[in-house]
């Protein structure tokens, strides 16, 4: 691709050079890391052997596909679950999904706490979680009318963890949840994201 072609990025270009479109501009897609990309395992397999345990219709979505709102905005999330899969196209998924995960690193930090979850409540995604691979922690937004709110922060105690030491108790740390999108049906185990070779 010339440098010229380069700049004239349309949504066709997408794919090829992983970037997404907030507000009408075009913001570049930082590389994963290590860590993203354990973490982000650990989730898929977490929600695809749920689904397939349970014959459900819901698909997960890697980072592969984007969301497309409209003109100027489309973006991919790093796990996006669709309970419609007819909804999903070769390479889009064209409503909102159920629930959006962004695993953050230190380039978009900003763009995913801030753009894009805004974006994904003004769009109506009903759940939408932040994960952080260095404090070990899951933030979870829910909708309330297409602005997503905090509702709770899930976080494993750190490595060197010392309740003598530290002014926090093993207990202060909440390292298990549900999402609303399965119910008690299925619980997200904090040792199962962030997992350690």
């Amino acid at each position: 691709m010339t440098r010229e072609r380069a700049r004239e990025v349309s949504k066709d270009d997408y794919h090829e050079l992983k970037v997404e479109f907030m507000h009408g501009r075009k913001e570049y897609m930082a590389p994963a890391s290590l860590e993203h990309t354990d973490s982000d395992f650990g989730l898929q397999t977490i929600f695809r052997s749920f689904i397939r345990l349970k014959k459900l219709p819901h698909r997960v979505c890697s980072d592969a596909l984007c969301v497309y709102y409209d003109d100027k905005h489309y973006v991919t999330p790093d796990i996006a679950i669709v309970a419609d899969p007819s909804m999903i196209t070769k390479n889009k998924i064209q409503i909102p999904p159920d629930l959006v995960i962004e695993i953050l690193s230190p380039k978009t930090v900003k763009r995913d706490n801030f753009a894009k979850k805004d974006i994904y409540g003004k769009f109506g995604v009903p759940e939408y979680w932040t994960v952080d691979t260095n404090d070990k922690s899951v933030i979870v937004y829910k909708n309330t009318g297409n602005n997503l709110e905090y509702d709770n922060m899930y976080q494993l105690p750190p490595r060197d963890f010392d309740p003598d030491v530290d002014d926090l108790d093993e207990d202060d740390f909440i390292t298990s949840f549900h999402t609303p999108l399965f119910g008690d049906e299925l619980t997200i185990n904090l040792e199962d994201v962030f997992f350690e070779w």
